[in-house]
This record gives C-alpha cells, sequence and structure tokens, in this order.
C-alpha cells in the first residue's frame, strides 16, 4: 500500500489529459444533462477543451436530449434502437431537434426536421458520429465548412425506424463547423472529436527515476519491518 501514491502520482504526469472526447451529451459547463434536458441555442463544452456553440432550427429551433436508454417515452424509435446486425444500441443520451412545447420534460423529436449545427472556437479533427432514427426514409446527412465528407458520409444516410449506425471518418478531417441535417425524424450521438492543440501534462525529466527510487525504498522499508 505504501507504494501506491508514488505510482499513482507518476501514472498522473505520464498520461497526461486526454486529446480526444467523444461528445455524448451527458454534461455541458459540468451541469448533468438528462432525458428531456433542453439544449438552447449558445456556448456549450465539448470536452478535451474543445468549446463552441450549438445552434437549432426547425422544430421548437432548440436541441433536446432523448435517452435511448428511455423506456415509455413521447418517441419510442428513440428507445433501444438496433443496427443492421441486431446489436441494441447503448449510448444513453442523443440529441434531437425539440417538437411539443418548450416545457416538455418527456421529449420527441421534430418529425419536420431541421439542423443542428455545431460551431468550435478552434479548429477540431472529427472523426465520427453516430446517427439514430431516419425513419420512413427521411434523409440524415452531415456536412461541414469543407463541404461534403468522405464516405459514407458524402450522400444523405437513409435508415429505417428505430434503427442506429455508428459512422467513423478514415482518414479524419480537420473543421470548424459540423452541420447535421435531419430531412425528417432523428437524432444523432457520440461527436469523436479531438483538439489538435490540447497539450497533455508533461513529464518532468526526473520524475520517473525519483518514483523509481521512492518505490525501492518503501519496498526495502516494508521487508525490514517484516523482518523485526
Amino acid at each position: 500500500m505504501k507504494l501506491f501514491g508514488p505510482l499513482a502520482l507518476a501514472a498522473c504526469f505520464a498520461t497526461g489529459s486526454a486529446y480526444a472526447a467523444t461528445v455524448e451529451f451527458d454534461t455541458n459547463n459540468g451541469l448533468a444533462l438528462s432525458h428531456g434536458s433542453f439544449v438552447g441555442d449558445g456556448a456549450f463544452d465539448f470536452g478535451s477543451g474543445i468549446t463552441g456553440t450549438i445552434t437549432t432550427t426547425g422544430g421548437l429551433g432548440t436541441a433536446q436530449v432523448y435517452d435511448t436508454g428511455n423506456s415509455g417515452g413521447l418517441d419510442t424509435d428513440l428507445e433501444s434502437p438496433q443496427n443492421s446486425s441486431g446489436d441494441t444500441y447503448d449510448g444513453g443520451n442523443a440529441l434531437m431537434i425539440a417538437t411539443g412545447t418548450s416545457t416538455e420534460t418527456n421529449p420527441n423529436d421534430h418529425g419536420g426536421g431541421g439542423t443542428i449545427v455545431f460551431a468550435f472556437q478552434q479548429d477540431v479533427i472529427f472523426s465520427g458520429i453516430t446517427l439514430i432514427d431516419g425513419e420512413n426514409n427521411q434523409q440524415i446527412s452531415v456536412t461541414t465548412n469543407l463541404g461534403t465528407l468522405p464516405p459514407p458520409l458524402d450522400i444523405p444516410v437513409v435508415q429505417g425506424d428505430d434503427m442506429f449506425d455508428v459512422y467513423v471518418l478514415n482518414p479524419s478531417v480537420t473543421v470548424n463547423t459540423i452541420t447535421v441535417n435531419f430531412g425528417g425524424s432523428g437524432a444523432l450521438d457520440r461527436l469523436v472529436l479531438e483538439n489538435p492543440n490540447f497539450q497533455a501534462i508533461p513529464v518532468p525529466a526526473g520524475l520517473p527515476l525519483l518514483v523509481s527510487g521512492i518505490g525501492v525504498f518503501g519496498l526495502l522499508r516494508s521487508r525490514r519491518k517484516r523482518s523485526t
């Protein structure tokens, strides 16, 4: 147990902070988001030092959180969706365009479509997104300030009711805006972003030797006590 403190300290310095953020719409600026939370136009903290804004058109003109693990809500197509292989989505919160009223805590997505625009204060590396429930052949497309994206997101995505698909951009693209265009019903989740300017905590040159010395000293001291 005496070795835990020094080794944990070394791990913290060696690992530093994560560069990538998988945005799951669970929090914003340290505040928890839950089923029914509104995400109005304005500032949003995407994590890993990535900041920017969210702007929504269509429906109520605001985005809203829908918990895909919810049961018995107003939009059952967003609850436990499956992919073409029959796997059930376990992503938790997704983001959609709100409909109903501005006080509706049991949300429903806007069947008339619209857009959710993510604008970042710095260039970010965009490498993935999950799209959910583009029902009735209503299209969901994703564009950026660069225009079209690498396949398969260079053309609209047509999904079925209660379905989801995970899209990985390979290679990733460096952008400052991402626009998700909903032709009708649908939601998005798990934006995978990276801040290329976010620096990990540097490891001081002598720290590994210092930690090793402390660890050896602690081990010898522990053995001496047992011998006594």
